[in-house]
């Protein structure tokens, strides 16, 4: 069992500049406003890169793009009232935000050590 370690020393370093990254935005106080113009915008980039990727890899990293994509034009479409016009987000919603944002780094970056592991 060959441990990639230059693989598991990037993963480790993507953790920890998103780390890094929430606690100084959290410090200068990052904008608590969202723009649902921008979930469209980013599902428009995220379902065809995951059609791509899953023609092309044929495997589930290609369909959890596909479904994020669709995830976030539904959030979009569903809010198309509110483009242009930034909802203010509760302090408790934006620490739940946080907390979801810094699991799903951790889970990630495990996933990918545990992946590596196992091939």
């Amino acid at each position: 069992m060959n441990i990639p370690w230059i693989l598991v020393s990037i993963a480790v370093g993507i953790a920890a500049l998103a780390i890094l990254a929430v606690l100084v935005l959290r410090r200068k106080g990052w904008n608590r406003e969202v723009d649902y113009r921008s979930y469209f915008n980013m599902g428009i980039v995220w379902l065809p890169l995951g059609i791509i990727f899953y023609a092309i890899f044929k495997n589930l990293v290609g369909a959890l793009f596909f479904i994020i994509g669709l995830v976030y034009l539904a959030i979009g479409l569903r809010n198309k009232d509110k483009w242009g016009k930034p909802q203010k987000i509760s302090p408790v919603y934006q620490k739940a935000l946080m907390i979801a944002v810094i699991l799903g780094v951790i889970l990630l970056v495990l996933g990918i050590i545990v992946f590596e592991i196992m091939n």
